[in-house]
């Protein structure tokens, strides 16, 4: 009869030692690209999300310029009184004819009288009391963010005689505007230095600002098409 030799020797604590070691060294890179992947992440998202939030402050802000001094009624010789009312370089306000939009723009109780104006402001103003500017977008007597974190703006104003300034005397002299937005990300980081300056269409520029904060400069032209009609 055949005896079976049996090994009951296991692993001598300088193996197991060594194995400990290397699967601490392998956890250790793995968590190390792990946290590395998800800052880079994390910074892209808010460049993303930075990006996203002016490029929608401009569009909207164009699409309502567009609209300024629009009147179907004004050929007829009743002219409603629609136009551009406040240029500077920090606030823009103008008024077109919005009777068919179901809103009581001029709130006085009745919804799409003819002629109806409806009144819009752009400026920048802290919305949510957080200690950043926002894009602020007034209706009549209502106010709101149109786009979050908007450190700085400007309008920069093209006028009927080809001239451009940054606060016309006569706001009816306004045939476009160049809007200039800077935008800043939601959170600081540290691995970031931020001393760069950002220079306006006017000959202005804002910063450096020497903080931790990514920003984004966005500048677009807008053609008032009603103006001067």
């Amino acid at each position: 009869m055949t005896t079976a030799i049996k090994n009951h020797e296991g692993f001598t604590l300088i193996e197991l030692m060594i194995a400990l070691a290397v699967s601490a060294f392998v956890l250790a890179a793995a968590y190390s690209t792990y946290s590395s992947h998800q800052k880079v992440s994390s910074v892209q998202k808010q460049v993303v999300d930075m990006q996203q939030n002016i490029r929608a402050g401009m569009y909207l802000m164009g699409r309502e310029i567009r609209m300024a001094g629009y009147d179907p009624y004004k050929k007829s010789g009743k002219s409603s009184g629609a136009g551009i009312t406040v240029t500077n370089g920090n606030t823009f306000s103008f008024s077109f004819v919005a009777d068919t939009d179901l809103y009581d723009n001029n709130n006085d109780g009745n919804i799409d009288e003819k002629g109806e104006l409806k009144t819009i402001a752009y400026d920048l103003y802290d919305a949510y009391s957080d200690g950043d500017n926002d894009l602020g977008r007034q209706v009549g007597a209502n106010k709101n963010a149109a786009a979050e974190n908007i450190e700085a703006l400007e309008f920069y104003y093209t006028l009927a005689d080809g001239t451009q300034s940054i606060a016309p005397p006569v706001a009816g002299d306004v045939r476009s505007v160049q809007i200039t937005m800077l935008a800043r990300a939601q959170r600081s980081d540290k691995k970031f230095y931020n001393n760069e300056t950002y220079n306006t269409p006017s000959g202005g520029s804002w910063g450096p600002y020497n903080d931790n904060y990514r920003r984004r400069l966005l500048t677009s032209n807008i053609v008032c098409r009603n103006m001067g009609l």
